[in-house]
């Protein structure tokens, strides 16, 4: 899923391009900044890992992610990561009780 939408943004970034730039869309510009410790988020309802942000030509800025489900990882406009956060939503606690809907951190996860 990741790949796809990595890879049909990359065909509109071309198909927009009106001047050859100095490096080919999609060339990664600079040193990506990777986080010590992933984040959460969702690209199109499936729920990913944020691994890091960077620049890329043709769209900029663009995130790492890694599709929970299918591990599979890709470059992704930042723009279509949704719900970012430090903490997966459903979490356990007690007896295996989920919650579900709510970032562990909030006052009711704790109760």
């Amino acid at each position: 899923m990741l790949l796809a939408l990595a890879k049909k943004q990359l065909v509109a970034a071309n198909a927009a391009a009106t001047s050859t730039p100095d490096l080919p869309i999609g060339s990664l510009t600079g040193q990506p900044a990777l986080y010590a410790q992933p984040r959460y988020g969702e690209v199109d309802g499936h729920q990913v890992y944020i691994q890091g942000e960077g620049n890329m030509a043709g769209f900029s800025p663009v995130t790492l992610c890694t599709e929970i489900e299918t591990g599979e990882t890709a470059w992704i406009s930042t723009g279509a990561v949704l719900g970012r956060r430090l903490e997966p939503f459903t979490t356990t606690r007690g007896r295996g009780k989920a919650i579900t809907g709510k970032p562990a951190n909030t006052k009711e996860a704790k109760a």
